[in-house]
């Protein structure tokens, strides 16, 4: 049996990998406008179905899984409302403050289009950011359970890929630099790893006062937390496509095509 923190360490890598790799694709090869609005729709996809197919179920799972046997339901269905409005109110604040912070810098004259396209990028990167930081979390204070540790991680690679090709495609289409996207990209990547290793160090130095913890409890507050989050930078990523006079059917197409992808990697998603 492999010592936890290798254990955590190689989970780590393989979300750090997958996730960067993933996030290159749109950025190796270069796409006419109108392949990139349909990658992006495709992307929208993705963000909507991955919340709601596989982060929120996962997490009530975990959740009910550890509490059905000695709490209520009601204290159950009270939690996952409170973890997914926390994560989802905490991104609408973020989203709130940075656009603030970001407008003032424009004068009349000078560059309105730059900004705006800041404030754009602003939303999804930190909100994915946040949302992998959560999920590291959960991993972390998952990583000494062997069976819950594996599933918080497949739950995860699950939406992992998929968040960073989104992320990457939603940058691109706000007309973002191929560098500047990469460097978003690596602080997504780099967020769940950082989000783990923390968790567990500090699990391991205050061992005695977590130990009291309902370690398990806690890790599917903080999906459900990550679900919130990620429902957010979802109806954000919705409200910047072009709106058309018409009904753009190649659009509502990827879109729904997008949402079909998680649906069908979660159906092979067993316990």
């Amino acid at each position: 049996m492999l010592n936890a923190f290798i254990w955590l360490l190689l989970l780590c890598i393989a979300m750090l990998v997958a996730s960067f790799v993933a996030g290159c694709i749109p950025l190796a090869t270069k796409l006419s406008e109108s392949k990139l609005n349909i990658l992006t729709s495709v992307s929208v996809g993705l963000l909507i179905s991955t919340s709601l197919v596989v982060i929120i179920p996962e997490g009530v799972e975990t959740l009910y899984n550890k509490m059905q046997l000695n709490q209520p339901n009601v204290a159950n269905h009270t939690a996952v409302g409170i973890a997914l409005l926390v994560g989802f109110a905490l991104m609408f604040m973020i989203d709130q403050v940075s656009s603030m912070h970001i407008h003032p810098s424009s004068t009349k004259d000078t560059e309105p289009s730059t900004t705006h396209q800041e404030i754009q990028s602003v939303t999804p990167t930190i909100g994915l950011i946040v949302h992998a930081a959560a999920d590291g979390i959960a991993l972390g204070a998952s990583v000494t359970d062997p069976q819950l540790s594996m599933v918080v991680f497949f739950a995860i690679m699950l939406h992992k890929a998929p968040s960073a090709f989104a992320l990457t495609t939603v940058l691109l289409s706000e007309g973002l630099s191929r560098t500047r996207v990469r460097h978003h990209l690596l602080m997504f990547s780099i967020s769940a790893p950082a989000g783990a290793i923390s968790t567990y160090l500090l699990l391991q130095l205050f061992y005695d006062q977590f130990d009291a913890l309902n370690l398990v409890y806690w890790t599917g507050i903080l999906l459900l937390f990550s679900g919130g989050t990620f429902l957010y930078v979802a109806m954000h990523s919705i409200q910047e496509l072009p709106h058309k006079k018409y009904v753009d059917w190649t659009q509502l197409g990827a879109i729904v095509l997008g949402m079909m992808i998680p649906f069908v990697l979660n159906m092979n998603h067993s316990h």
